[in-house]
């Protein structure tokens, strides 16, 4: 494939949002399965990946006003690789921040920072690390789109095995109600290990993690509750050993604000040591509820008592 560098822009001064960065000259396209391996410092208007194209950045800094990817397309942020923007959309394709990024608390610090981001359509915002500050942004818009057969396609955030901590608002105008039109959601999806937090701005119900420093990047007091909207939770690792009390009750999710009118669901369940688990909304946390025995244990268990009847037989 090759790279389209469409048009130039003398806007020299221009600065976006929180006056975070300071946007380059170019808009830059990417279709059909093109790749852009990012060197040093880019600093462009406008950045659109499309049609299966990829851009990776490691080692590197990309700086741009907006990022839109669509039709599977990837952007890779890997070791040292740090990517600012005021806007990032993510249609049907996938956000990854890897193991090796590093971060800290500044804003050149993060492996990406974005005043906003919108998740939709089956695309996924992967955040495989531990790194703290990985991921600074703003608000979080984990939505979904419909289908004309009402499949319903909804953006993913993978925290994976991570106890992950959202300093945003986590947001969708989405409702649990399926006979309304915007009937829908936003999925979060996690190992049976991991865990988030969503902080948000607000009335935090934690000071000590007021006092700790841990609020959003640009957080005015603006009271919005840190979640909003109608969301999943996939539990991914399907299988796995451990006791009852390994998992049963084991919290997932905590939204640390008291205003927060947020539902959340399961979209499936785990197997998980001798019983299959799911996502349980109780108040403002989201926990492991035990459900039924696995078919695995079902079946260990059937062993021992034929064993038993043939010989009362």
């Amino acid at each position: 494939g090759c790279l389209e560098i469409q048009g130039a822009s003398l806007e020299f001064d221009h600065i976006t949002g929180n006056q975070v960065y300071q946007s380059g000259l170019f808009n830059v396209t990417l279709n059909t399965g093109s790749q852009w391996d990012i060197t040093k410092t880019s600093l462009i208007d406008t950045l659109s990946i499309n049609s299966g194209s990829t851009v990776n950045v490691a080692d590197s800094t990309l700086i741009s006003d907006s990022i839109s990817l669509t039709g599977l397309s990837a952007l890779n942020i890997n070791e040292d690789g740090h990517v600012a923007t005021d806007s990032l959309t993510v249609d049907n394709s996938t956000v990854t921040i890897s193991d090796e990024v590093s971060a800290g608390w500044a804003v050149g610090d993060a492996a990406l920072y974005a005043n906003n981001i919108k998740v939709t359509n089956d695309g996924i915002l992967d955040v495989g690390n531990t790194a703290a500050n990985a991921l600074q942004v703003d608000t979080l818009n984990l939505t979904s789109t419909t289908d004309t057969s009402g499949n319903i396609h909804a953006g993913v955030f993978n925290i994976e095995s991570n106890r992950f901590v959202l300093d945003a608002d986590l947001t969708n105008d989405r409702t649990n109600d399926t006979t309304k039109s915007n009937y829908g959601y936003g999925l979060i999806a996690m190992n049976s290990d991991g865990h988030l937090t969503i902080n948000g701005n607000g009335d935090n119900d934690n000071t000590a993690s007021i006092e700790a420093g841990q609020n959003e990047v640009d957080n005015n007091g603006d009271h919005v509750a840190a979640a909003t909207g109608n969301y999943k939770v996939r539990i991914d690792n399907a299988t796995g050993a451990g006791s009852i009390a390994d998992y049963n009750g084991n919290e997932l999710i905590y939204v640390n604000d008291k205003n927060s009118n947020a539902t959340f669901s399961a979209v499936n369940k785990a197997d998980l040591g001798a019983y299959t688990y799911q996502a349980e909304q109780r108040g403002n946390t989201v926990v492991l509820q035990q459900m039924e025995l696995t078919d695995y244990a079902n079946m260990a268990l059937s062993i021992p008592s034929a064993n038993t009847n043939i010989w009362n037989l």
